[in-house]
């Protein structure tokens, strides 16, 4: 029954493989008998797919959402608390003014400057496009309430100097207000002054190089409903449109960029010449990393005259006669068509796009020259098979030579391209945003390649086909050529004497015809002579067993040993420009301050804020969570400053029913006032203005009460470029969090009550997951690929390309060691693509041995056919890739050179296991796996006969 069984799925298995063949067939016939139709048809249909965006709108995400865990802690505490109460990540522009000489910026005249300076800013305004408006800082800036004013923060208003208070203070009084502040951590001074040299007692600070000013703006998204919305950035453009504009005018005024204002010393109330100043928005993000697409033009027009250029050499002989250079010219543009029509589709089901998807630009001009080649060199080889039995073709034989040549060449680039449409779309089942839109994407386009290859390409493959039978020139049809056929025969006449002379020039002359099997079978190219050696090499079996245990070793070593030791997280600095400013402003930061800030907040929700008790427990959480090395400016309850405020001012805290009253009250004073005092003396220890709050607080309106319903606690936390210090950061502080709150103190407080959350999380997150995310993609990606294949492929052969996909990621987790490849988003998308491209080469060799038509079933003859047939064209295929994506190696962005180094590699790695690894493996165990006959007509040949 077992037998019967298998016997039975084998027989449909065949049946399959034929009807795919016939149906290919089909297809070629029509395109070949209505050419221009076809054309038409597929131009129409590009275009109608290419013209979606018009309608639909094409949105590009934000950086900072692009690059992040959907499902992780941080993003859906972002996405459903933070968002729907507090809005999106407010817009932050920040500013370094240092001394250009060896001054210490702490002098009082530098202070003033940098007072001055920041005057400036704050009155920085910039005209809309329209000219009929003005844009300020006042109208996109962040406000404690309605009519107050902006606000932002810097050493001077931690302090609440203003210009007329440091005119009045001593230098003496200056350092002595700095070294309060320095160990005051409410102040944070390390933040906002760079570069602090103490005394050698700690008593005196004896210089600083830089100030810095946080300048915080509207979040573009104010409370919205729809994520899309949030990530789009399109639910308030009036506020973002101002924003950018304001941005703009600031990066100007600081030469940060862009060129400097015109009149950029009248704006400036200071001496420019004694300082240096930057500053970054952030639109820098976005403005950044877009020049990694407008710089990426110039190597996409290599990359396209490369390609041009290699199908000149490739595709034809000599110019003009022999020559299809007019047929490269339709193979980039079926390239670009693809392209139109895979983003159509990606914009329908509103995928967004980002500087990644530029990237599909280089694997689509590589990747689709290889299905190219395959199908003009079936058609080659079914016209030196019809040239065997006629002198000259008809035109009804001409359209069956090119049915055949699509039956032959249509199911193997449908299987290549169906498998990378399945391993992209599986692949994009991931958590991480960008790598989902990224595969997405790229399956679509992948696809539509394939269908306009044997659909508009085929077509101009046909009246190409038709100028060379009518001895026309290329790209200059109106010109005909003559034949030189006496001139050729003469030669071959010449050449026949001379090797024979028992054979007369006259009969020479007559049997000329039927000489280009002979010929065949004596062809002395280069590339026949290395598949004669490899063959002669692969039949020692020990030399084939050798090959195979090299190749199976990589797969233990990268996945078991190597995966362990890579780098986590790349440097910030890759994912912009070499030269970028923001880049340089990130680096300077890190050198003069004590570390990159990112926002924090403890998150507290649907909890009895009016009871006392709750509020105990909320002060020693915040104690606990203050000792941690993440928090360097610590929370601060403004419940326990309202409780300190009422106990000075009442002697006794409100009583529960009127606590939310006395409370909103007590939000509404906008002077600083004093909350606490230091024991046994009337000293003021805290002073806050406690309207401060009221952005960080949600109120709810019930049975005619406003309550508290959630609250946030700032704070800022540590991000630093080495990642695993921030990961181990992030966990301790959340581990911190999750033993108080399972505290038996804290028994009013339950685990869904109290969040820990920072802006520097989102990304953390995800390259603390990144291993499990490459491993788990990897391997559902390479399953799903591998049902595809069995459709069409003999188990055997299946399994021997199973053990190529894993010894060719193995082979890429190794070079990415060696060459220092750390695991983040570029190398993740590089290994999920892997997975589809490699498999294509050992696909094309193993479809090509299962279906030899040779007659031969002796398996070392049956492999030299193979590759002596379909290997020659996947050795073009490889160097077509290569050749479309070798300009990345001359990128201006990391992001760029190291998808070249991992696409390179991968295309090297996928050559090596077609025409290397997979033979080797057929030696062993090919005579297992019996050719399979796909024609009823002994006369149509293969890609192998």
């Amino acid at each position: 029954k077992m037998r019967y069984s298998l016997s039975c799925c084998s027989g449909s298995k065949v049946a399959f493989r034929r009807w795919m063949h016939s149906s290919f067939e089909s297809v070629g016939r029509f395109v070949a008998r209505k050419p221009v139709l076809t054309i038409i048809l597929s131009i129409l249909v590009t275009f109608s797919v290419g013209s979606i965006p018009l309608f639909t709108g094409i949105w590009e995400t934000r950086f900072e959402y692009r690059d992040t865990l959907h499902r992780s802690q941080s993003f859906r505490t972002f996405v459903d608390i933070i968002v729907p109460n507090f809005g999106g990540t407010e817009r932050t522009t920040t500013l370094i003014m240092k001394t250009s000489n060896s001054n210490s910026v702490l002098l009082k005249d530098s202070l003033l400057a940098s007072l001055q300076l920041q005057k400036d800013v704050l009155e920085l305004t910039a005209k809309t496009e329209t000219g009929d408006s003005i844009v300020s800082f006042k109208d996109i800036c962040v406000r404690k309430f309605d009519g107050s004013g902006c606000i932002y923060d810097s050493i001077f208003a931690r302090l609440r100097w203003n210009e007329t208070i440091l005119e009045n203070m001593t230098q003496i009084d200056i350092d002595n207000a700095f070294i309060s502040a320095y160990y005051n951590p409410e102040v944070a001074l390390p933040t906002f002054v760079g570069d602090i040299q103490l005394s050698s007692d700690g008593n005196s600070i004896l210089s600083a190089t830089s100030i810095r000013f946080f300048l915080p703006g509207k979040s573009p998204s104010d409370k919205v409903t729809y994520v899309r919305d949030l990530l789009s950035g399109k639910s308030d453009s009036k506020v973002l449109d101002d924003a950018k504009l304001w941005e703009q005018e600031f990066l100007q005024y600081v030469c940060s960029g862009v060129p400097c204002s015109p009149n950029i010393q009248e704006k400036s109330s200071w001496n420019r010449d004694n300082y240096i100043v930057s500053g970054v928005t952030s639109r820098s993000i976005s403005d950044e990393v877009n020049r990694n697409a407008t710089e990426s033009v110039m190597y996409m027009q290599g990359a396209l005259f490369l390609i041009l250029l290699l199908m000149w050499l490739m595709l034809g002989g000599w110019p003009l006669r022999d020559s299809r250079f007019a047929l490269g010219v339709g193979a980039l543009v079926t390239i670009n068509c693809s392209l139109i029509c895979g983003f159509g589709i990606t914009s329908l089901v509103q995928v967004p796009l980002s500087d990644m998807s530029l990237i599909l630009v280089f694997v689509v001009v590589g990747v689709g020259v290889d299905d190219i080649i395959i199908v003009v060199d079936s058609l080659d080889r079914q016209k030196k098979y019809q040239n065997e039995r006629m002198e000259k073709f008809s035109n009804e034989e001409s359209i069956e030579c090119i049915a055949k040549a699509i039956g032959d060449a249509g199911p193997t680039i449908f299987l290549t391209s169906f498998t990378n449409l399945v391993a992209f779309l599986v692949a994009a089942t991931t958590d991480f945003g960008g790598a989902r839109w990224f595969c997405i994407s790229g399956g679509f386009i992948l696809f539509s390649l394939f269908l306009l290859t044997v659909t508009f390409f085929t077509a101009i493959l046909t009246i190409d086909e038709k100028r060379r039978e009518q001895k026309r020139l290329d790209c200059v049809c109106c010109i005909k050529y003559s034949n030189g056929e006496e001139k050729e025969k003469r030669s071959m006449v010449k050449k026949e004497e001379k090797d024979n002379n028992l054979v007369s020039s006259e009969e020479v002359l007559e049997n000329v015809k039927i000489t280009t099997k002979d010929c065949e079978a004596y062809d002395t190219s280069v590339f026949s002579k290395i598949v004669s050696g490899w063959i002669q090499l692969l039949s020692n079996r020990i030399i084939s067993a050798t090959i195979v245990v090299i190749f199976l070793c990589l797969i233990p070593i990268g996945f078991g040993i190597i995966i362990p030791r890579l780098t986590l997280g790349a440097d910030v600095a890759d994912y912009f420009p070499d030269d970028s400013y923001y880049s340089a402003y990130l680096s300077d930061s890190q050198k003069l301050y004590e570390s990159l800030s990112s926002p924090t907040y403890l998150i507290f929700k649907d909890i009895a804020f009016d009871d006392p008790s709750v509020r105990i427990q909320i002060s020693q959480l915040i104690l606990a969570l203050n000792n941690d090395d993440i928090v360097f400016s610590p929370y601060q309850s403004m419940f326990q400053d309202y409780d300190n405020y009422a106990a000075l001012v009442t002697s006794n805290v409100t009583q529960n029913n009127t606590y939310f009253q006395e409370f909103e009250k007590f939000l509404q004073i906008t002077i600083p006032t004093c909350v606490k005092i230091v024991p046994s003396s009337t000293e003021c220890e805290r002073i806050i203005t406690p309207v401060d709050h009221m952005n960080n607080i949600v109120w709810s309106n019930e049975d005619g009460k406003n309550i508290v319903k959630v609250v946030r606690i700032p704070s800022k936390a540590p991000y630093t470029n080495v990642i695993f210090e921030t990961i181990a950061l992030m966990n301790n502080h959340r581990d911190t969090l999750k033993k108080e709150l399972e505290s038996k103190f804290l028994d009013k407080i339950g685990p869904e009550d109290a969040m820990v959350w920072a802006w520097g999380f989102l990304f953390t997150e995800r390259e603390e997951q990144m291993r499990r995310m490459i491993v788990q993609t990897i391997l559902y990606a390479a399953l799903a690929v591998l049902a595809v294949v069995s459709l069409f492929l003999h188990p055997l052969s299946v399994f021997i390309i199973a053990l190529s996909i894993a010894s060719i990621d193995g082979a890429l987790f190794i070079i990415m060691y060696l060459s220092e490849i750390p695991i983040d988003a570029t190398s993740f998308l590089c290994l999920t693509m892997s997975i589809g491209l490699s498999v294509d080469y050992a696909c094309h060799i193993a479809h090509a041995f299962e279906n030899s038509q040779g007659g031969s079933t002796i398996v070392i003859e049956r492999l030299r056919d193979a590759l002596a047939g379909v290997g020659k064209s996947v050795a073009k295929g490889g160097v077509s890739t290569f050749t479309g994506i070798c300009v990345l190696a001359f990128s201006n962005s990391n992001i760029f050179r190291t998808f070249f180094k991992l696409l390179f590699s991968t295309v090297i790695l996928g050559l090596s296991v077609g025409l290397v690894f997979f033979p080797a493996c057929i030696t062993l165990v090919g005579k297992w796996i019996k050719p399979t006959k796909l024609s009823i007509d002994n006369n149509v040949p293969s890609q192998d006969s």
